[in-house]
């Protein structure tokens, strides 16, 4: 868990999600697709992680991307985890689609933002969802622009997972974690403010699971 903290204060204090806003545009400008470095997170993941393969890491993990000629989901299961983290996280508009393989890949969370159904296929008794905060705050209708292409996407991520949710088995507990805020994220890498505010939002978080999971014991 310190390791996650400092990677995400060192994420901050290095300021690759932070670019300037001119630097932004010249490459929106140039390429059409993205604004956000396309190797930013493949770089990332090689900083912090220390294992080039998905089976190489101790604990079992798989992500998951959608592929656009295709429009299906693809499991990574295996292989280069730089790729395979870059393409999960490809969130359309600020990344380039990643290219494995010959194929192109968009953002996970198009097919599969919260993936229960997958975890219990797997064999999962338990289940602890942790995300960002989105799915606790309730939509409401749009009132601008940009509120319109934000709830359309929203919805398109949550459906599944709600759907899912409501067919969980009764012999699989499913814990979806509290994120300590009742404000909504935005879907954007583009800032992340300061030191002080990522530790204040990751102490909320931390305050409310621990909360949660001692009611869960009683």
């Amino acid at each position: 868990m310190g390791r996650l903290e400092e990677l995400w204060r060192d994420v901050v204090r290095s300021g690759e999600m932070s670019e300037s806003p001119v630097r932004r545009a010249a490459r929106l400008a140039k390429h059409g697709t993205h604004v956000m470095r396309p190797g930013l997170i493949p770089d990332l993941v090689a900083r912090h992680l220390g294992v080039d393969l998905v089976e190489d890491l101790p604990v079992p993990f798989q992500c998951v991307a959608a592929e656009i000629e295709g429009s299906v989901s693809r499991w990574f299961t295996a292989g280069p985890i730089g790729p395979a983290v870059a393409a999960s996280c490809a969130v359309p508009g600020l990344f380039a689609p990643v290219e494995i393989d010959g194929a192109h890949y968009y953002d996970g969370g198009l097919v599969h933002s919260i993936p229960v159904g997958r975890v219990i296929a797997l064999g999962a008794t338990e289940v602890h969802v942790l995300q960002v905060g989105r799915v606790e705050q309730p939509l409401s209708a749009p009132t601008n622009p940009l509120d319109v292409g934000l709830v359309a996407f929203e919805i398109a991520r949550r459906h599944r997972f709600v759907e899912e949710i409501a067919e969980v088995p009764d012999s699989v507990r499913l814990h979806v974690l509290p994120s300590g805020t009742d404000r909504t994220p935005t879907a954007s890498l583009l800032g992340q403010g300061t030191v002080a505010k990522v530790d204040e939002r990751m102490a909320r978080a931390f305050e409310a699971t621990s909360a949660y999971l001692e009611g869960t014991t009683r």
